[in-house]
């Protein structure tokens, strides 16, 4: 599948394919290989910091990470990406606490304040099969943490109470004025945004999303 070929789902059309949970990958039967490229070509194409499959039309537990640095422009550079990929991961541990504006390509122009953990601990698979565990934090931990909920069906207006439309200017705006930022570096990680009961909207966001669709 070439470039031109790849669609993202949104919650316009597609929101009940992007509540389900994703299933876990099959090395024996899955092609990994193939999947990764397809991940990679996605978040050069929409210009993403990471993505997780079902946002193209595969519900499989993979983490794509392509930019996991708090500077937007690496999204819009072609040539740039880490290339990092975590298949089938498992949170250990979860501390502290961040504040970032996030969007979604999936959700655009939604945009949400969420607060996500600054460190992780978390098992995984390599593109090889290879049963990893790595601690990761900062800026990282919270792209990991925006994608690790979609392979569960969940997405950032769910776990934020200040959610905004804006365009990618406005955005761009929004966090030069309100950057990434760390509220602990310790203690451990607690949501504080119940998610809705059967993952609803709550009244604010499902009037927001009438008056946008």
């Amino acid at each position: 599948m070439n470039s031109d070929e790849i669609k993202i789902k949104h919650i316009k059309n597609d929101l009940e394919f992007l509540r389900q949970r994703s299933e876990e990958v099959d090395f024996s039967k899955d092609d990994v290989k193939s999947y990764i490229d397809l991940l990679d070509k996605a978040t050069k194409k929409f210009n993403l910091y990471a993505i997780s499959p079902v946002q193209i039309g595969l519900p499989k537990r993979i983490i794509f990470f392509r930019n996991t640095n708090e500077n937007m422009d690496k999204n819009f550079d072609d040539e740039y990406s880490v290339g990092e990929v975590m298949i089938n991961p498992i949170i250990k541990e979860q501390i502290g606490e961040t504040l970032f504006l996030e969007g979604c390509g999936s959700c655009y122009p939604f945009c949400s304040y969420v607060k996500r953990p600054y460190k992780i601990l978390v098992e995984y698979y390599n593109e090889l099969g290879e049963k990893k565990e790595e601690t990761i934090e900062g800026f990282k931990a919270t792209v990991f943490s925006h994608e690790f909920d979609h392979l569960n069906g969940i997405l950032h207006m769910d776990v934020s109470n200040d959610i905004l439309i804006l365009d990618e200017k406005e955005t761009r705006e929004k966090r030069k004025y309100n950057p990434y930022q760390v509220i602990s570096k310790d203690g451990k990680y607690e949501r504080t945004v119940n998610i809705q009961e059967n993952f609803k909207f709550n009244e604010k966001v499902n009037k927001m999303l009438e008056e946008y669709i």
